[in-house]
C-alpha cells in the first residue's frame, strides 16, 4: 500500500479496471461526469488527507438541491474506493461515513392517467410526442431504452428489447392502445428519436426535448415518472410483483417494492382523509 497515493490516481486506475467494465454504458457516462468533476476538485491531494466531511461540506454541497444526483455521486465514489480497498491501495473507504440525502415524496411523483390525457390532448396520435408517451406509459420503459428503439422492437405483436442499464431482456405482448399508436409508424425506418443532426438523441438531448414539451402542458414531471406511474398502476391492479419485474426489466424487486410502499402509503392516506 502506498500511503501517499493520490485520490486522482485511484480514480484513473479504477477506470482501467475490470470493475469499471461491469457498469452499463449509461452508468459509465454518468459516473465519468462525476469523476471529471472530482479530478478538478481534488487536484494532487493524497487520499489519506481526505476526510468524509470534505465531501459533504465541499465537493457534494452544491448537489444537495438535487437529492438523486447527490446520492448517485455517493454511490459512484463508494464503488471506486471500495474497489481500492479490495485492491489494498487504501485501508478505508471514507464514503462509508458520507450521508445520503433523503429523497422527498415530490421527487418520487408518478405520471397519472390525468397527465396522460393532458399530453394526448396537446399532442395527437402520429406525432413523436404521442409515440413517446404511449411507449413509456404502456411499457414502463426507461428513456435510455426508448432512445434506441426502432419498429423492429415491436415485431410480431411483441415488445422486445434488452435494457441498457441492467442488460435484462424484456419481451411481452404489445398492449392494445400502444399497438394503435404504432400503426402510425408502421413504415418508419431506423430509430425514432433523432436530434437536429439526424443522429440518435443523447440522454441530455432527450431530457431537454421532453422538458420543453411538458412545459407546454403546464407539467414539470420528468419522463421517468411514466415508469413509476406504470409500476403503481400494476400494483394498484394487484399484479404480482415478480411479474411486474418481467415487464419493467428491473434486476430485482427492491425498487418495485420501494414504489409499492410509497403508493400504498399515499393510497392509505387518501382513504383515511375521506373520514375526516
Amino acid at each position: 500500500m502506498n500511503r501517499d497515493i493520490q485520490a486522482a490516481t485511484i480514480c484513473k486506475r479504477f477506470l482501467k479496471s475490470s470493475k469499471w467494465s461491469t457498469f452499463s454504458p449509461t452508468t459509465q457516462t454518468k459516473y465519468m461526469g462525476y469523476i471529471q468533476k472530482f479530478l478538478t476538485w481534488v487536484g494532487n491531494r493524497a487520499y489519506r488527507n481526505l476526510e468524509f466531511y470534505h465531501f459533504e461540506e465541499d465537493f457534494l454541497k452544491s448537489q444537495r438541491k438535487n437529492p438523486t444526483n447527490h446520492n448517485d455521486m455517493i454511490a459512484c465514489f463508494h464503488s471506486i474506493f471500495a474497489w481500492a480497498v479490495k485492491k489494498r491501495l487504501i485501508t478505508q473507504n471514507i464514503m462509508d461515513y458520507v450521508s445520503r440525502v433523503k429523497i422527498p415524496d415530490a421527487d418520487l411523483q408518478a405520471f397519472t392517467e390525468h397527465d396522460f390525457e393532458k399530453w394526448r390532448a396537446k399532442y395527437p396520435s402520429g406525432t413523436l410526442e404521442s409515440l413517446a408517451v404511449h411507449i413509456m406509459y404502456y411499457t414502463s420503459m426507461r428513456q435510455s431504452d426508448l432512445r434506441n428503439l426502432t419498429m423492429e422492437n415491436f415485431a410480431d405483436g411483441w415488445v422486445r428489447y434488452k435494457t441498457v442499464k441492467t442488460n435484462v431482456p424484456v419481451d411481452f405482448p404489445i398492449p392494445p392502445r400502444l399497438a394503435e399508436e404504432l400503426n402510425y409508424w408502421a413504415h418508419h425506418q431506423g430509430r425514432f428519436f433523432l436530434n437536429r443532426k439526424n443522429e440518435p438523441m443523447t440522454s441530455r438531448q432527450f431530457c431537454d426535448w421532453w422538458r420543453y414539451r411538458a412545459q407546454k402542458i403546464g407539467s414539470s414531471k420528468s419522463a421517468h415518472t411514466l415508469r413509476r406511474g406504470a409500476v403503481c398502476r400494476l400494483i394498484n391492479n394487484d399484479a404480482d410483483r415478480a411479474g411486474i419485474k418481467t415487464i419493467t426489466g428491473h434486476k430485482n424487486l427492491e425498487m418495485i417494492n420501494h414504489y409499492g410502499a410509497q403508493y400504498d402509503r399515499l393510497r392509505l392516506a387518501e382513504i383515511t382523509a375521506k373520514l375526516l
